[in-house]
């Protein structure tokens, strides 16, 4: 006799109408907890694609950092990946020419950067007029407004460089200086 008004009690308690609320709407707090957190992990580790940077046109060395330019010349966020470094060139250039208010590089040396710069150049440098192709060979060259004469040549004068080699480009002409 006593189970039974122990267990009518209990039965009272349990199934009343505000712990039915209580208990469905821990089910859904519970329910929406697992569904979010496995919803957050998935995007916490998804791999970083060279897909989003795909406005890339280089890559920028300042302050110790690489920042990602476009071809607008609008820096816009830092290396993520390896596989950037593998599909986008190098570009240093004097820091008189980035404006760090606006995250821009200025127009007047972006003009004579060239739009497809080929895949054999590694890193165009601006601060001592050189370019290194990705055998390390360094190539010095003097006007930097035929820049993308240079880099048609060299497509055709890879070839004959050796790794390490510095040479110096002039009038169709590469010369081996060491």
């Amino acid at each position: 006799m006593f189970y039974v008004k122990i267990k009518e009690k209990y039965d009272k308690i349990l199934f009343s109408d505000y712990m039915k609320k209580t208990y469905f709407l821990t089910v859904l707090f519970v329910l929406f907890i697992i569904l979010n957190s496995t919803f957050f992990l998935e995007k916490k580790f998804e791999e970083p694609s060279f897909e989003k940077y795909s406005s890339a046109t280089f890559i920028l060395p300042y302050k110790n950092k690489l920042w990602m330019v476009n071809n607008e010349g609008k820096i816009f966020d830092l290396i993520q990946s390896i596989s950037e470094f593998q599909k986008t060139p190098i570009l240093k250039i004097p820091k008189d020419f980035i404006d760090e208010k606006s995250g821009t590089i200025s127009l007047a040396i972006l003009k004579y950067i060239p739009q497809k710069v080929p895949t054999i150049v590694y890193e165009i440098n601006l601060e001592d007029n050189s370019f290194i192709l990705l055998n390390n060979a360094k190539i010095f060259f003097e006007d930097i407004e035929k820049l993308a004469i240079y880099f048609e040549n060299i497509k055709i004068l890879y070839k004959y460089t050796e790794s390490n080699a510095i040479y110096y480009i002039k009038d169709d002409m590469l010369i081996k200086v060491r």
